[in-house]
């Protein structure tokens, strides 16, 4: 699935402190040493969702790593696009710039930056 971001990019998402709560429709690895893979978690109307544990890692999706941002105060404050040379970017004003293959990959970068900065 392209949409994804690398599992090592979301471990240290994890480790930078981006917190999650499971919701229907969500991507997840899970390892626990014996067996790793990828899930969807589905949520049925009434039913409980899948049960977290420390072994698993999200894997948001671009829309959930854009709204990460926004948490964090920097709407209005930031913009992202492709470049001429088919490249996308990410620009935290005024600070820092991101640039990268995929939206996905560039938006991580900036959200894993702005985590770091929050635990200075």
């Amino acid at each position: 699935m392209r949409w994804l971001i690398s599992i090592e990019k979301a471990k240290a998402l994890k480790d930078a402190g981006l917190r999650w709560v499971a919701k229907g429709g969500d991507c997840y690895f899970y390892a626990n040493g014996e067996f790793t893979g990828d899930f969807i978690i589905k949520s049925d109307p009434g039913e409980p969702v899948v049960r977290q544990m420390d072994c698993q890692i999200w894997l948001p999706r671009l829309d959930q790593l854009l709204t990460e941002i926004e948490k964090r105060r920097y709407r209005g404050m930031w913009s992202a696009g492709k470049c001429h040379d088919g490249k996308y970017f990410v620009c935290l004003y005024p600070v820092k710039l991101f640039h990268g293959d995929t939206p996905e990959d560039v938006v991580a970068d900036a959200l894993l930056w702005i985590l770091r900065q929050e635990r200075k």
